[in-house]
């Protein structure tokens, strides 16, 4: 289908297995802006190109239009000015949420089988790509239990399954680990890096945080408060050694620093505006 949570199958009603990934593919976001009928300027002016294979964080304060963007990227709302460029078709994207969104009636297999059950795959094929992708997400014991009998942390790598089962192209983050604890969120980001670049997917992450953002991504973008806009762009120079000691290296602070410091400059902006609208 080439849609965000409804990713497509062959026209036989088969899709590629789980171990024969697509290439990512090329995201360019052309000076996009989004106004609600409130007149609330949420965008404005966006522009960032995202790498095939790349995973791009966004990262900005509250409100300032990081979730507009991404359902934008995803078709879900449609930008008031300018364009998001694939190069060609809508390419299959998967889209995960800041809540697993699981189904209580379903357990863990069944659960990672929608996506593709909604896509006419066929019973045996999406039961063998399901279990897979549950393998690859450390699961496989629990494709049998209900998500009331899972942790916050087992119902979000059930969430990732059921992307990674549908061989998304594109994949969108909306916060997916920001109501876990610090150990297990650790551990999320560990699967996520690990998936995505095993994979090759094209990767647009939003988190509150800069260590997150810093860990995950080839380059971290900074918006501004709303309307956001992308006011600067740090580069993330580990390449694929994201092990838990990078963590607590002097590089890792640096480029955080670099990020912080973007975000702080523009929130003294926005400070020093609001103060002299009051005088």
């Amino acid at each position: 289908m080439g849609q965000a949570n409804a990713q497509g199958s062959g026209g036989d009603g088969r899709a590629a297995p789980v171990d024969m990934p697509q290439a990512g593919v090329t995201v360019a976001i052309e000076g996009v802006s989004r106004r609600f009928r409130t007149g609330f300027l949420a965008l404005t002016e966006v522009d960032l190109t995202i790498g095939a294979g790349e995973l791009v964080a966004v990262v900005g304060p509250s409100g300032c239009g990081k979730s507009t963007l991404l359902k934008i990227i995803a078709g879900l709302l449609t930008p008031t000015d300018g364009v998001v460029d694939f190069g060609g078709d809508r390419p299959e994207t998967g889209y995960v949420f800041q809540d697993a969104h699981l189904l209580p009636w379903r357990n863990a297999i069944r659960n990672v089988e929608l996506f593709l059950e909604v896509d006419g795959v066929r019973k045996q094929e999406r039961r063998e790509r399901a279990r897979q992708a549950l393998q690859l997400v450390g699961l496989a014991d629990f494709e049998g239990s209900y998500p009331a009998e899972l942790s916050g942390g087992m119902k979000m790598r059930v969430s990732l399954a059921r992307t990674f089962a549908t061989d998304p192209q594109l994949m969108l983050f909306d916060e997916p680990f920001a109501a876990l604890d610090e150990i297990t969120r650790n551990r999320l980001n560990n699967d996520l890096i690990r998936l995505q670049r095993d994979r090759g997917v094209t990767g647009v992450f939003v988190t509150h945080s800069i260590g997150e953002a810093v860990f995950l991504a080839d380059r971290v973008a900074v918006m501004s408060p709303a309307p956001g806009r992308i006011v600067g762009i740090v580069d993330v120079p580990f390449g694929g050694d994201r092990s838990a000691a990078l963590r607590t290296s002097a590089e890792f602070a640096a480029v955080a620093r670099d990020v912080s410091e973007i975000m702080a400059a523009y929130e003294v902006a926005e400070g020093q505006e609001i103060m002299a609208a009051k005088e």
